[in-house]
């Protein structure tokens, strides 16, 4: 069974504005120079905990913008 989604639906609607509202902010890049070693380490440590580097860092800035 396949579900459709109709468009013009209301519930469509919302999830579309919903969507478009979280990524209405437009995405930049941040250039960060490191040891060759720190990154690596960097790198394994989110493979481990299952969260990308980018994620990781957009936690860090938005917690210490917020103090």
């Amino acid at each position: 069974m396949v579900l459709k989604i109709k468009i013009g639906n209301r519930l469509n609607t919302n999830k579309e504005k919903a969507i478009k509202d979280v990524t209405s902010d437009k995405i930049v890049r941040l250039n960060v120079n490191l040891p060759n070693t720190l990154l690596k380490q960097f790198k394994l440590k989110t493979v481990q905990n299952n969260i990308t580097m980018s994620e990781l860092i957009l936690i860090w800035i938005n917690e210490y913008i917020s103090k």
